[in-house]
């Protein structure tokens, strides 16, 4: 029985270093296949689409009763107040609209 025992021991170290021994060769196998692939296609060349910059708009003023009137025309904004600024907008009225038009 002891015998046994110390056999089927042996045989599972074995097994153990056989499966070890075959992971670390795959592993190596591995890491010696990933050359860099190079591709022979040159990369497209990518298309940018670009619009004019509109300045015609229209400006709302409100007051807590509702609309005022709009402007409509060129619009220069000045700055935006992203800039910790404050808002300034130039409006050169080609028309305005009141309130109930």
């Amino acid at each position: 029985m002891k015998h046994e025992l110390t056999a089927a021991m042996a045989i599972l170290l074995i097994g153990i270093f056989l499966v070890l021994l075959g992971v670390g060769l795959h592993s190596r196998e591995q890491a010696g296949s990933e050359e860099p692939t190079q591709n022979n296609q040159q990369a497209e060349t990518p298309v940018i689409h670009t619009v004019s910059r509109n300045n015609h708009g229209r400006v709302t003023v409100y007051s807590g009763d509702g609309k005022i009137f709009d402007c409509i025309g060129t619009v220069d904004m000045i700055s935006s107040g992203w800039n910790g600024e404050e808002i300034k907008i130039i409006v050169y009225v080609d028309e305005t609209e009141e309130a109930g038009n």
